[in-house]
């Protein structure tokens, strides 16, 4: 596990994390497709509420969490998407995600590239991500490792570093080990039944292109 952080803006936090594990492309790709789902393994979260789209691999989510320096729920609606990064024969084999989270005024009648925008639960704060990255890329030996990258709009005077450093430093340990978890507990955990179903052919089109790993 590797993780950095460091204010790249007034009230803008960057962070960045390595992790690997024993699993798929295709499962690990799960505990990000199934957004819903992230309860089971990032720390703070209490509920998720997604919406997929039925034409191209993404979805919205409202992610709602209990922040300690915060009293009150911290909503943060993200738009996510998925691309093949080996499909062109060219670039590394994996899965490369995007999320973002869309401006108001890009939201027309509670809906955002034609998936439905979750309503935020009544009385939080409104939490947004300028720009994040992920890939999941399959290493040998059947490991699979995810890199990310986040930009988050977040209040720095409810923050010092002293409070940051030992709020990542636990909650960054918590989630490899709930990720770990939840590869182990597939099938418990909700993951694989939706896998199977694959109701919107993703898992076909990215996870099981990238299932092998190099040499």
């Amino acid at each position: 596990m590797q993780f950095w952080y460091q204010w790249s803006g007034p009230d803008v936090l960057t962070t960045v994390s390595k992790n690997t594990f024993r699993g798929t492309v295709e499962q690990v790709l799960a505990l990000m497709y199934e957004a819903d789902l992230q309860k089971h393994w990032l720390p703070c979260v209490v509920n998720g509420v997604a919406t997929w789209s039925d034409v191209v691999p993404a979805l919205v989510v409202d992610i709602h969490a209990k922040i300690p320096v915060m009293p009150k729920i911290l909503s943060t609606v993200m738009h996510r998407g998925f691309l093949d990064r080996g499909k062109d024969g060219v670039s590394s084999p994996g899965v490369l995600i995007v999320d973002w989270t869309p401006k108001s005024e890009h939201i027309v009648d509670g809906s955002y590239c034609g998936m439905s925008v979750p309503e935020p639960p009544p009385r939080c704060f409104r939490g947004s991500v300028q720009f994040g990255a992920c890939k999941i890329v399959p290493e040998p030996d059947g490991r699979v490792s995810v890199i990310s990258s986040n930009d988050v709009n977040f209040p720095r005077r409810l923050a010092p570093d002293f409070v940051l450093r030992r709020f990542f430093r636990s909650n960054a340990r918590t989630c490899a080990q709930k990720m770990h978890e939840c590869l182990l507990d597939f099938h418990s955990k909700g993951y694989a039944e939706r896998v199977d179903a694959d109701g919107q052919g993703v898992y076909k089109s990215l996870g099981r292109r990238n299932l092998a790993s190099p040499s």
